[in-house]
């Protein structure tokens, strides 16, 4: 066995072709797999959509932080210009009591 690693991870045992009806085992078996799953091409193709369902979780939860995060925000802002124009109202009234 030249390689171990294949055949733990089940590419290298035996692999039974419904479409020719035969068996193949070793590198022909490995071949078989590859060609049924779209090649190397289709395994690191599902390799990579295997690990954007695992973090795309992560990315929802952080997008639904960042919406809320905004829309406090956006209050603050708000509430921010209302102090402000009281605070001008306030100034405006206090320099005109002065004046008089």
């Amino acid at each position: 066995m030249q390689n171990l690693a294949d055949y733990q991870e089940g590419w290298t045992t035996k692999y039974f072709d419904e479409d020719t009806g035969q068996t193949y085992s070793g590198g022909a078996a490995r071949n078989k797999r590859l060609s049924k799953s779209g090649g190397c091409t289709g395994i690191i193709n599902k390799g990579q959509n295997q690990a954007i369902a695992e973090i795309l979780p992560i990315f929802h939860m952080m997008e639904r932080k960042l919406n809320h995060l905004q829309t406090q925000l956006n209050e603050q802002t708000r509430v921010n210009g209302e102090l402000a124009k009281h605070i001008q109202a306030a100034f405006s009234t206090s320099s005109t009591r002065r004046t008089r």
